[in-house]
């Protein structure tokens, strides 16, 4: 993608940012709802779709990278209701 070690740095950092927000998130989702299935599903569904947002659109900017990645770890916080 061309970007920079720092930018790239960035990009990666914001992933995991991303997760350690949506753990907690999706953790204090599920017992609100009662449900860990629901919001599980709802995170391995929405993390397909960003991942192949950032396979398949090779032209995105270095912000909207970002964003992608950020909303990806995001997603990826569902995985921690596994351990539940």
């Amino acid at each position: 993608r061309g970007l920079s070690d720092v930018q790239a740095a960035l990009a990666n950092s914001l992933l995991f940012i991303g997760f350690t927000i949506g753990a907690p998130t999706m953790g204090y989702l599920s017992d609100k709802l009662g449900n860990r299935k629901l919001p599980l599903f709802f995170g391995a569904v929405s993390a397909c779709i960003w991942a192949c947002i950032l396979l398949y659109f090779p032209g995105l900017s270095r912000q909207m990278i970002n964003v992608v990645l950020f909303c990806l770890g995001l997603s990826y916080g569902a995985q921690a209701l596994v351990f539940v």
